[in-house]
């Protein structure tokens, strides 16, 4: 079991008030329902750099995000948010869709995201939205530490979505699994090749922990 004050640690993370106060300003352009949190979050990693991870759990791995998004507007059918945060890098689909990268499935990935980001989920209920690093380009507060801010800015918006859903092969997606756990935010789902499969969904049980390691 874990130490009591881990799991303190875990109830109680915060990002610091300048990033709170960030977050505020970049979600005030996004509708009011997505502000007040009906948004989930999906953690699709399909980006290049994953497609050449080395590690075990290879049987977990689908990089089809036609079929991942799939899995997402069946599981959320009948009550679909109003918004679907999406953190991902989509630097790195742009450039290893260009031509030169010989990248057809990042190239289908960059297309896919775009028409989302364009229309929606659901019939254009649910909007797709990123923010994290991109949305801090411009913003001379955070020079030098651009990347990090962004990523924590994303890891609270996961945290705060009323479902995350996540894949066992990335260590960002257990973090986030297990901190929601000892939140008792429990509306948590991994994608699979074959679909979505619930987690976390035992109060006395946490999720488990990552096993994907690379393999050298």
């Amino acid at each position: 079991p874990r130490d009591r004050l881990e799991v303190l640690a875990y109830q109680a993370l915060r990002p610091s008030p300048l990033l709170r106060n960030t977050t505020r300003e970049l979600m005030s352009h996004l509708p009011d329902a997505i502000k007040t949190g009906d948004y989930i979050t999906l953690h699709a990693r399909v980006e290049p750099d994953m497609q050449k991870h080395g590690g075990a759990c290879g049987e977990l791995k689908t990089f089809n995000l036609t079929r991942i998004l799939g899995f997402v507007e069946d599981e959320f059918r009948d009550d679909p948010p109003a918004g679907v945060f999406m953190p991902l890098n989509k630097h790195l689909l742009v450039e290893d869709a260009k031509p030169e990268a010989k990248n057809p499935v990042a190239i289908e990935n960059l297309a896919v995201l775009n028409r989302i980001e364009r229309r929606g989920m659901w019939g254009n209920q649910g909007r797709v939205f990123e923010l994290g690093t991109a949305a801090l380009d411009n913003d001379p507060r955070f020079d030098g530490i651009r990347n990090t801010a962004g990523s924590v800015i994303n890891f609270y918006l996961a945290l705060a979505s009323k479902a995350f859903i996540g894949t066992p092969v990335s260590t960002y997606s257990v973090d986030v699994w297990t901190v929601r756990f000892f939140q008792s935010k429990l509306n948590n789902y991994r994608y699979l090749p074959w679909g979505l499969e619930k987690i976390g969904n035992d109060t006395k049980r946490e999720p488990e922990p990552y096993a994907c390691s690379v393999s050298f």
